[in-house]
């Protein structure tokens, strides 16, 4: 099984492209002999609520971003700490 994930927060644009990146995904799902699954990262659960099902949604408090970006609010941090958190 092939497992995407997302991390969508902060920004209605990243929210917004990732909702269509994941309408765009679903399509190929119905083309495509291979099994795989959805991973929103958010702090907007409610913003891919029309999703349903078809994804599993884990929620990021501002506090998890804020904490996650470091001391010196490094962003990309966030991206690593969302992999290491799908990992463990």
């Amino acid at each position: 099984m092939i497992n995407f994930i997302y991390l969508a927060v902060n920004s209605i644009n990243i929210l917004e492209e990732t909702y269509f990146s994941i309408l765009t995904l679903l399509y190929f799902k119905d083309n495509t002999q291979k099994d795989f699954r959805i991973i929103i990262y958010t702090d907007r659960p409610d913003f891919f609520k029309d999703l349903g099902e078809l994804v599993s949604i884990e929620y990021l408090s501002k506090v998890n971003i804020r904490e996650s970006a470091g001391k010196y609010n490094f962003f990309f941090r966030n991206k690593l700490t969302t992999l290491i958190s799908y990992s463990s």
